[in-house]
């Protein structure tokens, strides 16, 4: 989008429309293009117009005056530029609904285990979300016999008990994922349990992939 002066183009627009004599208020009403015009306000509005031109000038300058919906605070960017230029989330996900024509986003969850004595890691999932798959990248060197890598919601296994007893950089995919449990709450538990049997490495990378339900 090319960079236009709104300040001066508005600034222009005042002057033609309110010269010196002119006694009333107006505000400027822009449609996005670089096209204004001037409304004279009712009695009991409040309404700086050189605060405004101001506020142009020093904000957003050269930005696009296209409005962009944001009813939930989700972007901080001061203009229509700077909020696409964030960096997306998880948080700006749609939901996804079965046999919709658009597709929609996955959503991903890394987990890092690290080696030591059988244990759970929670994460808790601050949207509705369910598990479509999981896959375990060994690292840190070769898991043992016995070793274990389990998905669950909460204290319920989504997929099945993963084998880690495989070399450094190996991946392992789960098997089965348990329809009856792979959609977890928003609030709720995302668990990896590790089993860990002997002395060999369980360290791991969980990586768990999924879509925003409403």
């Amino acid at each position: 989008m090319a960079a236009r002066n709104y300040a001066a183009t508005l600034d222009a627009v005042v002057k033609s429309v309110t010269p010196a004599t002119h006694t009333k208020t107006c505000k400027v009403l822009g449609d996005g293009r670089g096209n204004f015009s001037c409304v004279e306000l009712t009695a009991g509005e409040v309404y700086t117009l050189r605060s405004e031109l101001s506020s142009v000038s020093a904000g957003i300058s050269g930005a696009s005056l296209v409005g962009i919906e944001d009813s939930a605070s989700l972007f901080t960017g001061a203009s229509v530029e700077a909020a696409l230029a964030e960096k997306l989330t998880g948080l700006r996900v749609d939901d996804v609904v079965d046999d919709r024509t658009v597709g929609g986003v996955e959503v991903v969850h890394v987990i890092d285990i690290v080696d030591g004595v059988t244990a759970d890691k929670d994460i808790t999932l601050t949207h509705k979300t369910e598990v479509l798959s999981v896959e375990v990248i060994k690292k840190a060197g070769a898991g043992g016999a016995g070793d274990l890598i389990t998905v669950k919601n909460a204290a319920t296994a989504i997929t099945d008990a993963m084998d880690i007893n495989v070399a450094d950089k190996a991946v392992v995919r789960a098997s089965t994922i348990d329809d009856a449990a792979s959609v977890i709450s928003a609030g709720g538990t995302l668990r990896v349990t590790k089993t860990k049997v002997a002395v060999a490495n369980v360290a791991c990378r969980v990586i768990v992939r999924g879509v925003r339900r409403a």
